[in-house]
């Protein structure tokens, strides 16, 4: 019978085995914790109607805060709101509205450019600020022209009051005539803000398709984990196909509805999803997703022809809840 004698390992050696044990056991834990956690996310369906009724989007992308977290995600605070470039863009909103400058709602969304990536951060005090529908941009603008640009970009033509009807006409404020009736006030049509020559050569327009995915991981992890993946997915396609020319890839803040990740908002003129927004966009699914936006023709019935973009489909800009639903029963029963 042989003599079996104990292996013996150099202290150097055992210690190197040891670490690669545990890295190999940490790695299983770290595998096994990601699939908790993506069967964890409560994730559902996306559903028509699930867009809060909104006019206009503006996009604000900021000097961020030094550095940048480890998955080079955008260090975004879970309230982007408290920005001071999105207070100034609220106070300007909220200054137009009480002029009667601007009509319907505004939402305002941080975001940044990832593909093509050519475009560099503004500059400190300044932004990048992009308009839909109006396909407007503005880059390294001053943060403070914020309250010259939003009210011009977003303004309303204010309509004629029907002088038969005494509720539409409202005294002046100011004016020494306020104790006399209603049919005694001159109704004066708001004065309308315009640009100055320099932020008119600043504006530009937007060509090409434009995605917008909601990545903010600090606001909710399920947008945070599946938009930061699809952020990446959608870059490689576009760079793939060599679509970089027509498809810009931006990552943005909370768009609303983290239970429909990945949240994707399309605008594009030229586009039929111009303006349409999407739930439920995965890695598995971002190849045709993005397919079938590039090869939708002009012309067509939009989202709601197309058998993978159906599903998908929340809401549309400008269409409230009842629209947008009426608008999905309508096209799918055609």
């Amino acid at each position: 019978m042989p003599l079996l004698l104990p292996l013996r390992i150099p202290c150097c050696a055992r210690l190197l085995l040891t670490v690669k044990i545990r890295a190999a056991r940490g790695l299983r834990t770290q595998a096994s914790a990601g699939t908790l956690a993506a069967s964890d996310l409560q994730l559902e369906p996306p559903e028509p109607g699930t867009v809060k009724e909104h006019d206009h989007h503006v996009f604000l992308w900021a000097p961020g805060p030094e550095g940048r977290a480890s998955t080079g995600e955008p260090d975004w605070p879970s309230k982007v709101e408290r920005l001071p470039v999105m207070l100034n863009a609220f106070k300007a909103i909220s200054a137009a509205k009480l002029k009667h400058q601007v009509k319907g709602s505004v939402k305002i969304t941080a975001y940044e450019e990832v593909c093509p990536g050519d475009t560099a951060p503004p500059k400190p005090d300044h932004c990048h600020c992009l308009i839909f529908p109006q396909g407007a941009s503005f880059y390294n603008l001053p943060q403070h022209k914020l309250s010259r640009v939003i009210p011009v970009l977003c303004a309303s033509v204010p309509d004629t009051p029907d002088l038969t009807e005494p509720q539409h006409l409202e005294p002046q404020v100011g004016h020494e005539d306020l104790e006399e009736g209603p049919g005694d006030a001159a109704w004066e049509a708001p004065e309308m803000p315009a640009l100055d020559s320099r932020l008119t050569w600043m504006q530009g327009q937007l060509d090409g398709l434009h995605l917008f995915i909601c990545a903010h991981g600090s606001r909710d992890s399920r947008c945070g984990s599946i938009g930061n993946g699809l952020v990446a997915r959608l870059t490689d396609l576009v760079w793939q196909q060599r679509l970089d020319d027509h498809v810009h890839i931006h990552r943005c803040s909370h768009v609303g509805g983290h239970k429909y990740a990945g949240n994707v908002v399309v605008y594009g003129q030229m586009s039929p999803c111009d303006g349409d927004w999407f739930g439920g966009v995965t890695v598995a699914n971002a190849a045709q997703f993005l397919s079938s936006l590039v090869e939708m023709e002009v012309g067509s019935n939009g989202p709601l022809d197309d058998p993978c973009l159906r599903p998908l489909w929340r809401g549309r800009i400008g269409q409230s809840k009842s629209e947008q639903l009426a608008y999905a029963d309508c096209t799918c029963a055609a």
